[in-house]
């Protein structure tokens, strides 16, 4: 373990003598410890060659002497004593101070002195009965002479009975005990084989099994048996071998447990380092590495862990950096400071920038001694990046992002927020969150935040008026999450998306409440939205509704086929027809509908509603069942007389009107004219007296005659072509030439010939852009704004109280057709009324007020445009009476013309 190796590693360098350790097998040098000045070593030759006082590194003198050092390790006798004296003092820093203590059951401690407090010599001796060797006397390093440098221990001799022997002696007389035992071994091993001849001739059987007990008895084997021979002394041997054989095995697999036990430990402490995704390294006082795991090797450029071993900063891929790396090791060796998660970069072994997270921490042993540097560290540049991403991504995002603390304030935000709120981005920082909420939103925001800190969701989301702004502050809709002792929120400007939605809301809830059925279809005749009163009419739900088509309810578009329909529909924009629908149970019902097309982003719609007409059928069913009983013959001369009445009326009317228009519009054109020719004759006289009025007054005179004598002129024009109108609907029509024209100039004429008539309490809004071109003859067209007019007009007089009589005429470009509205808000047209309005002389005015003739007259001249006249009108007095107007633009009025030629 760690902790092991810190102590094996303290107790080296504290040892009080000469610490080495060598290969058993070839004597190779595995450590040393700088106190090597011991015992045997004194007989080293030019050991001991001070230079300014200092032994030279033992290392190199023991290259340097190695013969020497070799003959004095290989001698079995001084690597035993070795060894016991390791053995020995590695107890000795266990116990406490003075404490004397039996060490390995044979040694023995006379004198001990720990810290080494007393600076003179301190002697220890040491008093050991292993075999026969001699107790040794050493001499422990200390500082004698108070001058601050420690001597290195050395040994004094050995005790032989109470004289105490030099040094050289002891290896002298430990060779001659050598070869003596020597000497008696070989004469013992000589007399043993004599003796062994002489009972191998005389029991040769039992020698010959004791002999092979004897042969396995190093390795342990106890599977053999011996058999009894009958000779007392060897049955008895032969027992004893047998047991000491048992006993060796025991011992050997308790030996062979343990090891492995201890080599587990080493590999699986090995595997532990070499494993984890965390580089680990240690480092002595010097800064040179001691170990570290397979990891950081890698990360060194190593491929094995014992490669770095000994190696400084300076030595590997990021030497660069060695300087500040060795006095950070300084710090914390030290006690200084400790790095703890630091973040830095470093030049990895290709040469590239990365980042690294450094910790270290000082290494101590048991007594709390710090005898060096452990850290760790990894990479983390893929995290650097990553964050440095989400900076860019936080900075750069449309979306409103911030950071707050749990007390609800700003830590961070991004200049997309700053822009949203109006305020500096340093005033936000430390700001409140809810101080920038909106007054009447902030109790929700502190909901919203209180709900946050205490975790009840994961992610919150709400809207709320934020910013400083003074009035229509923007609507934020946020999305938040509190993570790590803060909130993260997402804000995104939802103003506009909330207006549109509650928009969207009303409309919904409009349609979905309206008494007619509406049917959205798509360019293929599919249903993509009813509303409720669809539903209902059909007895249908609304899924069921939405996998069906136009022609699986109406009736008219099955038979005319849809491909068919849907060209009448584009071609025309507005449709008005009756039809029937189909419910579910297979019945059938009368239905009015009012189809429009839409295009829109790309796409083709129509937009249908369907007003249920069972009731007005019924009452048409019973008129036509009234009329059924009369005559055909009663019928049709009924049909011929009226049609010839009206014909004869109108001839006379038209007559009339020449007669009695035509003669005194000639006398008002030609005194007009005589008028103008004075007029110009009188105006100089005028013009002078204005410059000698001062008042002013003959000026705006002058400009309003001439005015009045252009519009004069104008409306006896205009009478003109009204009687030629006339004369051309009793004709049954009239070509005239249309040229594309500003729609603004006939509602213009229009509003100068009733100029006098709206004076009288009237208020006409023309709400025309300037822009709007149709092809038309001007005149006509103006006609037709002058009778829709007066028609208003005389509607309004009719409206009791004192409400505003308000007139609108309003035109809008749709596609290739234009949309002209002109609207009044008085009493309305009866419903009974409305399919006659258009009909010649057909007036509710009553015979002194109207002919029948306008709205006739109009309805002819918008057909010869090509146009479409329907009527809108509601009994409800806050609704307005609508004449619509749809009128081709000139390409469409074009290609309608060229196909009215062709077919005559």
């Amino acid at each position: 373990s760690l902790s092991a190796w810190r102590e094996y590693n303290e107790t080296i360098n504290r040892f009080v003598g000469g610490f080495i350790k060598v290969d058993r097998d070839n004597f190779r040098l595995l450590a040393a410890n700088p106190l090597l000045d011991y015992y045997f070593m004194d007989s080293v030759r030019g050991y001991r060659e001070e230079t300014n006082g200092d032994v030279q590194d033992i290392r190199v003198l023991f290259a340097e002497h190695m013969e020497e050092a070799l003959k004095l390790l290989r001698n079995p006798h001084h690597l035993a004593l070795f060894d016991r004296e390791w053995r020995l003092v590695t107890e000795l820093y266990h116990q406490p101070e003075g404490h004397p203590a039996d060490i390995q059951g044979k040694d023995e401690i006379t004198h001990f002195k720990d810290r080494f407090a007393d600076p003179s010599v301190v002697e220890l001796l040491l008093s050991a009965r292993v075999d026969n060797h001699h107790k040794m006397v050493i001499r422990l390093p200390g500082d004698a002479d108070g001058d601050g440098i420690v001597a290195p221990g050395e040994t004094l001799g050995y005790l032989h009975g109470e004289n105490l022997m030099p040094i050289d002696r002891y290896f002298h007389d430990a060779r001659a005990e050598v070869l003596f035992r020597l000497e008696m071994a070989l004469l013992q091993i000589a007399l043993l084989v004599v003796v062994l001849y002489w009972v191998g001739r005389s029991v040769p059987r039992p020698f010959e099994r004791m002999a092979a007990v004897i042969g396995q008895l190093p390795i342990g084997d106890p599977t053999f048996r011996f058999e009894k021979s009958g000779i007392h002394e060897l049955d008895v041997l032969g027992a004893a071998l047998v047991r000491m054989g048992e006993a060796i095995h025991r011992h050997q697999d308790a030996l062979m447990a343990a090891k492995a036990r201890v080599e587990s430990s080493e590999r699986m402490l090995r595997l532990v380092l070499d494993t984890i995704p965390v580089r680990v390294f240690w480092k002595d006082p010097e800064g040179r590495y001691l170990g570290c795991n397979r990891e950081f090797s890698h990360a060194a450029g190593f491929s094995e862990p014992l490669s770095v071993v000994g190696k400084t900063d300076a030595e590997l891929c990021w030497a660069e950096d060695a300087g500040l790396y060795r006095e950070e090791d300084r710090a914390v060796f030290e006690g200084r400071a400790e790095v703890a998660n630091l973040e830095r970069t470093q030049r990895d072994c290709q040469g590239r920038t990365i980042w690294i997270e450094v910790s270290k921490r000082p290494l101590t042993d048991t007594s709390d001694q710090i005898v060096g540097v452990l850290g760790t560290s990894h990479d983390i540049t893929a995290r650097k990046r990553a964050e440095e991403e989400r900076d860019r991504f936080f900075e750069a995002s449309p979306d409103a992002m911030c950071i707050l603390g749990m007390d609800g304030c700003f830590k961070r935000v991004n200049p997309s927020l700053v822009e949203k709120i109006g305020s500096g981005r340093g005033e936000l920082v430390s700001a409140s969150f809810v101080d920038l909420v909106h007054s009447e939103d902030r109790e929700a925001a502190c909901g919203y935040l209180d709900e946050l800190i205490q975790g009840e969701a994961a992610v919150l989301r709400a809207d709320f008026r934020f910013g400083t702004f003074d009035s229509k502050p923007p609507v934020i809709a946020w999305s938040a999450v509190a993570q790590a002792g803060s909130i993260y929120a997402v804000g995104r400007d939802v103003t506009e998306q909330r207006r549109m939605e509650r928009q969207l809301l009303l409309t919904q809830a409009s349609v979905e409440q309206a008494m007619d059925a509406l049917y959205w279809i798509d360019a293929g005749g599919h249903f993509f939205f009813v509303n409720e009163a669809a539903c209902r009419a059909l007895g249908q739900s609304r899924e069921a509704l939405l996998h069906l088509s136009l022609s699986d309810v109406d009736l008219r578009c099955r038979g005319l086929g849809w491909s068919d329909y849907w060209v009448d529909l584009r071609a025309a924009r507005v449709m008005t027809y009756e039809s029937a629908h189909r419910r579910q149970d297979g019945s059938h019902y009368p239905v009015e509908i009012a189809a429009t097309f839409l295009a829109y982003q790309g796409r083709e719609f129509g937009l249908l509603f369907a007003r249920d007409i069972t009731e007005r059928k019924r009452s048409e069913e019973a008129l036509q069942n009234y009329a059924t009983g009369l005559e055909e013959m009663v019928q049709q001369r009924t049909r011929e007389l009226a049609h010839a009445e009206r014909l004869a009326s109108l001839g006379t009317f038209a007559a009339g009107m020449a007669h009695e228009i035509n003669n005194p519009n000639s006398f008002i054109s030609g005194n007009v004219t005589f008028v103008k020719q004075y007029w110009e004759i009188a105006r100089p006289i005028l013009e002078r007296h204005q410059e000698e009025d001062a008042s002013g007054r003959v000026g705006g005179f002058l400009e309003e005659v001439v005015s009045t004598l252009d519009g004069m002129m104008d409306g006896s024009r205009r009478i003109s072509k009204i009687i030629d109108s006339l004369k051309a609907y009793s004709r049954g029509g009239m070509e005239t030439d249309k040229v594309e024209c500003r729609l603004l100039e006939p509602v213009r004429d229009a509003e100068c010939l009733l100029q006098h008539r709206l004076k009288q309490g009237f208020l006409l809004k023309i709400e025309v852009p300037a822009e709007i071109f149709v092809v038309c003859d001007r005149q006509q067209l103006s006609q037709v704004f002058v009778n829709l007019i007066n028609n208003a007009m005389d509607a309004l007089e009719m409206m009791a109280g004192k409400r505003e009589r308000r007139i609108t005429i309003r035109a809008e470009a749709r596609d290739d057709h234009v949309w002209i509205r002109v609207m009044d808000n008085g009493p309305g047209i009866p419903e009974e009324a409305r399919g006659k309005v258009f009909d010649p002389f057909y007036t509710s005015k009553g015979k002194t007020k109207g002919t029948g003739l306008g709205l006739s007259i109009v309805h002819g001249i918008v057909e010869d445009h090509a146009g479409q006249i329907t009527v809108f009108s509601s009994p409800d007095p806050e609704a307005e009476t609508e004449f619509l107007i749809i009128l081709p633009d000139l390409k469409t009025y074009q290609a309608i013309a060229a196909r009215r030629r062709k077919h005559g």
